[in-house]
């Protein structure tokens, strides 16, 4: 059984119109969690158009679109029957729903574990991924703005050419990077990636100990992503040729540990499968035109 209070609460809105057959995912383009949340409608093999926004201006309309003020109301799933929003509604909504070979919440000993390392990799980690990698960037306007506004509308990526020091401001104030380095970011990151170093040292596959991929898998590999920049990602990552040395630095010597192995692995071809019932593959059954 899953352990409900072990995820945040079901959110969702049904005061609107929806007149779309495929359900619409919204979301920001660098964001882990919202990885997480691609990984399980791919894993249940939905089609769903996938609508990132940029950095915050994403906030702006996942706000909106909630009807909820904060910064972690993404990602959203809009469907002809409800709106969804927040990474573990989702989570919640297709484990209640899913066949159980598909599940990635055991229903055995290891559920625990599987649920308190999702919640260190999808809270903790993700957030500071997040400010690590905004802190990186935005002293860099061009390389800024093309990761951030990535398969964004038209008119956000111009917003961000055009009022880049507002927004900078805005984002900054957003995620208060202002109160940690990127160094203290950086030292808990690596707090985080020895912790699973640690378990992945009794050979273990999968971090929750089980005999097959788990949620707490999914989180690391989505949230760690920005900190790899492996293959494949459904989001956005910047360029390690583009990206500066001190970053690119920081990716090396992550990459080097078994975590960022496991990171590697999990994403490419040869790493645990979204949907068991087809080979890996490096594309979505997404559209995203």
């Amino acid at each position: 059984m899953l352990i409900c209070d072990q995820l945040d609460s079901f959110h969702f809105r049904k005061d609107f119109t929806y007149e779309k057959q495929a359900p619409t995912f919204v979301s920001t383009g660098v964001g882990g969690r919202d990885e997480i949340a691609r990984w399980v409608l791919d894993r249940n093999g939905i089609l769903y158009k996938d609508r990132p926004h940029a950095s915050y201006i994403a906030i702006e309309v996942l706000n909106e679109l909630t009807g909820q003020l904060g910064t972690d109301n993404g990602p959203a799933l809009v469907t002809p029957d409800v709106l969804m929003y927040g990474t573990d509604s989702v989570v919640r909504y297709y484990e209640d729903r899913c066949a159980p070979h598909l599940r990635l919440i055991p229903d055995d000993a290891t559920q625990s574990a599987v649920m308190t390392l999702y919640k260190l990799f999808a809270r903790q980690l993700d957030e500071l991924v997040q400010k690590y990698i905004y802190a990186r960037l935005l002293p860099a306007p061009k390389l800024a703005r093309a990761v951030f506004t990535r398969r964004a509308p038209f008119g956000e990526r111009l917003r961000w050419h055009l009022f880049y020091r507002g927004l900078r401001k805005k984002l900054s104030a957003a995620m208060n990077l202002s109160f940690n380095t990127v160094e203290e970011r950086l030292f808990e990151i690596k707090k985080i990636f020895a912790r699973v170093d640690a378990l992945l040292a009794d050979g273990r596959r999968y971090l929750g100990g089980g005999k097959t991929l788990s949620l707490a898998d999914v989180a690391f590999v989505a949230a760690a992503a920005p900190m790899i920049l492996p293959g494949e990602f459904g989001g956005v990552v910047a360029d390690m040729q583009q990206i500066p040395d001190e970053y690119r630095k920081d990716i090396l010597n992550l990459r080097a540990t078994s975590a960022g192995s496991l990171c590697s692995a999990s994403t490419g071809r040869t790493g645990p499968c979204r949907s068991p019932n087809r080979s890996c593959r490096p594309t979505r059954p997404t559209s995203r035109a």
